[in-house]
């Protein structure tokens, strides 16, 4: 079995936090909460970014009442599966992540993709084919400006990341947060007397988001 990766989001509003992750009804009639994220092996070096970029390994004490439901474990009991605590497992396989800081800082605006740039085109069609595992060689805006007319034509700008990426991968997990924050923005309120909260509580900046990691 490989390794398999999810992620949940949670917004901060004053000293609280409230989950964004998404609902769906399940085909018994069934709602539940599910990821908003979840990834396979491809994941790992993308993990490994994070992780780096994490503000704690474990679960928090303070997660919001659904990630409670979905986490509910004491931290002394065991884990049914070996002699740990599930303090020690969380700490080993969970990790959050201010979401502003360790991902939308680190992606450049409107740009969807890690590299750029004139591509030979047959290498082009192996990518897209997967015949090839990377594209190593272009050329920039510049150095194509430069190359003979006769040759320009055997070029096109092409945009791309590599499957397993982390650029891609923050560019996913991002549209979905922003997805996820605008809804909880406009709805969230509804029906609460607007002099509690100002502006900057009603609309959370992405450095109020965490993202919550389990690695299994």
């Amino acid at each position: 079995m490989g390794t398999s990766y999810t992620i949940y989001a949670e917004v901060r509003v004053r000293d609280k936090w409230f989950s964004i992750n998404p609902y769906v009804r399940k085909i018994n009639g069934e709602v539940k909460m599910i990821p908003l994220d979840s990834w396979g092996s491809c994941f790992f070096q993308t993990y490994n970014e994070l992780e780096e970029q994490c503000y704690m390994h474990g679960r928090p004490d303070n997660l919001s009442e659904e990630m409670k439901k979905l986490f509910p474990e004491a931290d002394e009991d065991t884990v049914p599966w070996g002699k740990s605590t599930y303090k020690q497992h969380y700490g080993q396989y969970m990790i959050a992540v201010n979401f502003g800081k360790a991902v939308a800082s680190r992606l450049l605006p409107n740009r969807d993709t890690r590299y750029q740039g004139y591509v030979y085109k047959p290498t082009i069609a192996s990518w897209e084919l997967q015949e090839i595992e990377g594209i190593y060689s272009w050329l920039t805006k510049e150095e194509f400006e430069k190359i003979p007319d006769k040759d320009k034509g055997k070029y096109s700008w092409y945009e791309w990341s590599e499957w397993d990426d982390w650029y891609e991968h923050y560019v996913t997990i991002a549209r979905k947060v922003r997805h996820q924050l605008h809804y909880f923005s406009e709805y969230a309120f509804w029906g609460q007397n607007d002099f509690k909260y100002d502006y900057d509580e009603r609309y959370p900046d992405e450095s109020d988001v965490r993202l919550i990691i389990y690695m299994s």
